[in-house]
């Protein structure tokens, strides 16, 4: 590659480095290496710089769905700036800002995937299990019920099942993984 194909690639054509490294089977890197050996200076972003592609949220949502990449921040930008006034609440109760965004489907591909909680509605409730259950659960597992199991009819945890357990004096069986056998 001459100096003057890569001005031609780059200056003229506005091709990126890795465009042109993809033209000739090099990496982006030695592209920039080549650029500093003719001292060719590289082109500054301008005043596109931080700015969005499209011109909605609608729009980029449509890109995801295309195919593209999703960027949390780049999802975070195109809300801050185009979410609808129907999204500046909480979709669970109708609270006031600030929001916090989670998404029902990951990677976002329509506004319905999008959700907006509040601070009350964000956290993960808590299931309040009472001395008496705690009790039970010790019981059953010096029965013979695994601790998974349990967890799932009392809806909590592992590690909050097992904080129970220990708090009930139970001497809890050490979780092995089974050895795969070909």
């Amino acid at each position: 590659m001459t100096e003057q194909e890569l001005c031609d690639l780059y200056y003229t054509q506005r091709k990126t480095m890795k465009e042109i490294g993809h033209i000739y089977g090099l990496t982006k890197e030695r592209i920039r290496q080549k650029m500093e050996e003719y001292h060719l200076k590289r082109r500054s972003c301008g005043p596109t710089k931080g700015k969005l592609r499209f011109k909605n949220l609608e729009g980029y949502l449509a890109h995801i769905r295309g195919g593209g990449r999703e960027s949390a921040a780049s999802l975070r930008r195109y809300i801050k700036r185009y979410a609808p006034e129907s999204l500046t609440h909480c979709s669970k109760c109708g609270g006031d800002p600030p929001l916090f965004v989670t998404l029902a489907k990951n990677p976002a591909t329509c506004l319905g995937d999008i959700k907006f909680l509040c601070m009350s509605c964000w956290g993960k409730p808590r299931i309040k299990v009472s001395e008496k259950e705690q009790a039970e659960i010790c019981e059953k597992y010096r029965e013979g019920i695994t601790g998974v199991e349990l967890a799932k009819k009392y809806g909590v945890c592992d590690a909050t099942l097992y904080k129970y357990l220990y708090q009930g004096g139970v001497k809890v069986k050490k979780r092995c993984k089974r050895l795969a056998i070909e």
